[in-house]
């Protein structure tokens, strides 16, 4: 038998293999990286759709959860997560003019099915991120 964080490890790879999957049947969208890290921030998948650059959240959930992937989303977290986006930006020769938040929400069944959630283009990059952060 796993242990709890073992678990847990097992769905969010999974999680992120489904979303994976999913973004690449989307048209236009080319995935560049998975699990990118800089310092204490990881973004968890990173896409391409013609000339916008495309940072993607995964949250896993078991179906009884209480609280979902979505709202999950803390705002630590999303500092964190604004950060290491902005570490990644800087990192490229040619940063993008064109870029945008997205969620993906995977929901696991218990019987092996999930429900898949894409939620794009949220607000992480605006002044009211940055500013809980503070």
């Amino acid at each position: 038998m796993l242990s709890a964080r073992a678990n847990a490890a097992y769905a969010g790879r999974l999680g992120e293999n489904l979303a994976t999957h999913h973004l690449r049947k989307l048209t236009g969208y080319r995935v560049i990286f998975r699990n990118w890290r800089h310092g204490k921030g990881e973004i968890d998948i990173v896409c391409q759709k013609n000339e916008q650059l495309i940072f993607v959240e995964v949250r896993t959930r078991r179906a009884e959860a209480l609280v979902s992937g979505f709202e999950s989303i803390n705002a630590d977290k999303r500092a964190i997560l604004l950060e290491t986006c902005q570490n990644y930006m800087r990192a490229l020769q040619k940063p993008p003019h064109s870029y945008r938040f997205d969620v993906v929400e995977i929901r696991l069944d218990g019987n092996g099915s999930y429900r898949l959630n894409h939620f794009e283009n949220v607000p992480l990059f605006d002044d009211r991120a940055s500013k809980k952060r503070k």
